[in-house]
């Protein structure tokens, strides 16, 4: 036999060797080099170096489809160069593979045994490419015909070769060119070394390489080390695996390490851990390329998950911990489709809020304390993320905002439906607010779509503890519902044990303050204005619509103290005008107590107006026997004071107003227009006894002391006109009477509203 057909009879039994191992690109080249390093030992004294490159590019054409060249091969007796390897694509495409040099080596023992062991296979600068086309198909795919790799006595030679070789690949580039997506990435600088080659167990491998990711956006550049084992599986590569005991690298110059285990490299999935260290403000702007008031702490992260399709990374878990807290997260992310999306749940456990605004400098001002852990759902992409349900829990939380604070407060809070069902509960906590201390603050709060509800919200102030339960209807915008707009209707129900009189006043006078729409003179005071303009001045425009109950235990001033006190109502068109206003409210109080008449009227107008017909009859009473000195009332008790009020267009209608006491009983009604700011209203009343014998017209039916009034004109200073007739024995008992009847009937449906 000629040598030169014992040569071609050993590259055709090589290239069915080549032929069923090159299943992996990656190999492609490896197992190539090898394969002409085996034949050039083999051949060395059989056929010159010419014909071995001639018949090496002939056989690798026809078992790679493709145009293979090689520029020259250099034989000695201890291995074999090989300059120039190409595999080409054709025409003007990149070449599949194209190596500078390669050097095989083999061990000079065996071969005085006539065998071949090679000792080391090292490629320099190869360049590898592979391209997917428009139609999603990659154009090595034929390579890849078969799973398997055939066994027999021809591929012996190959699998003791690579089971004892040592292979490394320096200053490597693998590009890849998916145009179906329109994407490209590369592998610059890739070294690769590994040794004890198995087709179907583990061995040693270790590489690294530099590349460019995809971060928020933008491409940032990525350094990557790694150290571990690969088992391909018979080059089955969906049971191929890769194991990375250690990693390290940089993401835009950031460090990173850790380690990974990578399973399947058809449908990847992976599991491992990273360590990172503390970022500061510089750092993450290198990493988003954008300024953020942030540093974030030392932190170490465990990760699973995998791309179960082309396009889809699908996160099964992801958690990262510090020293101030710790964060879970979970998710999808297609980055198939035009838009990229991803759906992820993400948890944050027991981070400390005073660390945490140290960390995020606009906080550091908010006097944050305690902590905070939080769960959210969001779908979106960076930048446009909307979050779909969500949990918070704080706890002994503080928080100043200006004159106002939140301190050592237990909140839990949830939501759900994209936001547009909220539930929060506070188990206890502190507000401070217009220079005040709210303490013992407890309650829950629900958001319905557009309705606001408070239920069972606690607190003690200055020595009063408040029960309020609302209903707030259409408090957010339909057309943005993160919006909060202007309220159509409040619904308030509210019980409190005890009011200092005064103090509350100056509650309301600092909320008026507050709130109020108009500017208010620095000199000015309520001295120096009518009431009724002071109250009207402090509505703001935009008031809702407004109903509820308040009852108050004890009411204590220090000319009068009562007990008992309910107000209900139901109120429409509330401006500052007043010209709009509909509804009706009912008020009641008693028993109680005036120490001080005088005082009291002079210290409320309110309380002058109520208290005028007891006043007038007294002055009357007593003069008839008494001098002036002693017909002013010191001092007034009463059982019961009530009445209720209409209003219709900014005209109000005194349907009924009563006082019942030791002393007197009185009974009122008419009208009030608070838009023009007048008043015209019939009262009457009855001394419950007498010194002497008065006027005839002072007298009822039955002889008791009695009289009318007609209070009219302007409301802040109004006349008044006696009314010559004489009231009816029962006039007054049955016109109250009458009075609360109308009011029970119209208020019942109010009472059923408030058990919401």
């Amino acid at each position: 036999m000629r040598p030169l057909d014992a040569a071609r009879k050993v590259v055709r039994a090589f290239g069915r060797v080549l032929h069923l191992a090159l299943r992996v690109v990656g190999w492609l080249f490896v197992l190539t080099v090898l394969a002409l390093g085996g034949l050039g030992v083999y051949a060395y004294r059989r056929f010159s170096p010419d014909d071995a490159r001639r018949l090496a590019q002939e056989q690798l054409s026809a078992l790679l489809r493709r145009e293979v060249s090689v520029d020259r091969i250099v034989l000695s007796p201890s291995g074999l160069k090989i300059l120039g390897l190409r595999v080409r694509r054709g025409g003007a495409q990149p070449d599949i593979l194209s190596c500078g040099s390669a050097l095989v080596t083999v061990r000079l023992k065996p071969l005085l045994d006539k065998r071949v062991e090679i000792d080391a296979v090292r490629l320099e600068s190869p360049r590898m490419a592979l391209i997917r086309d428009a139609t999603g198909r990659w154009d090595v795919a034929d390579l890849f015909a078969s799973s398997g790799t055939a066994r027999g006595s021809s591929s012996a030679l190959v699998y003791r070769a690579l089971s004892t070789a040592k292979v490394s690949v320096s200053d490597g580039l693998l590009s890849v060119e998916d145009r179906a997506r329109r994407h490209k990435f590369s592998l610059e600088k890739l070294s690769l070394d590994f040794e004890r080659f198995s087709s179907n167990r583990p061995f040693p491998a270790k590489t690294n390489f530099s590349t460019r990711v995809l971060l928020v956006g933008r491409d940032v550049p990525a350094e990557v080390a790694a150290e571990g084992s690969v088992n391909l599986a018979d080059f089955h590569l969906s049971s191929a695996s890769a194991r990375v005991e250690r990693f390290s690298g940089r993401l835009a110059g950031v460090p990173l390490s850790g380690s990974l285990e990578l399973r399947s490299f058809l449908n990847p999935r992976a599991e491992g851990r990273a360590d990172v260290p503390a970022l500061d403000a510089a750092q993450l702007k290198a990493l988003f390329a954008r300024d953020l008031p942030l540093s974030v702490p030392a932190s170490r992260w465990k990760f699973k998950g995998g791309l179960p399709a082309s396009g889809l990374l699908d996160v099964q878990r992801l958690r990262g911990e510090t020293a101030e807290g710790s964060v879970a997260a979970s998710g999808v992310f297609d980055f198939a489709a035009d838009t990229p999306t991803l759906s992820v749940e993400a948890a944050f456990s027991d981070v400390p809020l005073a660390r945490a605004a140290q960390r995020w400098t606009p906080w550091s001002k908010l006097g944050l304390a305690g902590t905070a852990s939080l769960r959210v759902d969001a779908t979106g992409w960076p930048g446009r993320l909307q979050a779909r349900e969500a949990d918070l829990n704080l706890r002994g939380f503080g928080i100043s905002l200006g004159g106002r604070a939140v301190e050592a407060a237990d909140i839990d809070a949830s939501a759900t439906d994209e936001f547009s069902r909220v539930k929060a509960s506070v188990a206890r906590g502190r507000v401070k607010a217009l220079d005040r201390v709210f303490d013992d603050v407890s309650g829950a709060v629900k958001i319905d779509g557009r309705r606001l509800i408070v239920d069972a919200l606690a607190f003690s102030l200055e020595g009063s503890r408040v029960k309020l339960r609302a209903r707030v209807d259409r408090f957010f915008d339909p057309k943005g519902r993160t919006r909060v707009s202007a309220p159509k209707e409040v619904v308030l129900s509210g019980v409190v044990d005890k009011i200092d009189w005064e103090k509350a006043a100056k509650l309301v006078e600092d909320v008026r303050a507050a709130i109020s729409t108009r500017a208010v003179a620095a000199t000015a005071t309520d001295a120096d204005r009518p009431w009724l303009r002071t109250f009207k001045y402090s509505i703001p425009r935009g008031f809702p619509n407004t109903s509820g109950s308040v009852k108050v235990g004890e009411v204590v001033h220090p000319n009068f103290t009562c007990r008992n006190v309910e107000l209900l109502w139901s109120l429409r068109g509330i401006t500052p005008e007043l010209n709009k206003l509909n509804g009706e409210t009912y008020l009641s109080f008693g028993p109680g107590h005036v120490n001080d008449l005088a005082a009291a009227q002079e210290a409320n107008t309110f309380l002058r107006v109520v208290f005028l017909p007891f006043v007038f009859m007294y002055k009357m009473n007593n003069l008839s026997v008494f001098s002036g000195a002693t017909a002013y009332p010191k001092s007034f008790d009463f059982d019961k004071i009530d009445g209720e009020y209409g209003a219709t267009r900014g005209v109000a209608t005194i349907r009924y107003f009563s006082v019942v006491g030791p002393q007197f009983v009185a009974y009122a009604q008419g009208t009030a227009d608070g838009g023009r700011e007048l008043v015209d209203m019939n009262i009457l009343t009855r001394l419950t006894s007498f010194r002497s014998a008065l006027p005839e017209w002072w007298v009822d039916e039955a002889g008791r002391p009695a009289i009318g009034f007609r209070v009219k004109g302007d409301i802040n200073h109004p006349d008044l006109e006696p009314r010559f007739r004489k009231i009816g024995d029962k006039e007054i008992e049955q016109d109250v009477a009458a009075g609360r009847a109308g009011a029970k009937k119209r208020f019942l449906a109010l009472v059923r509203r408030l058990n919401f």
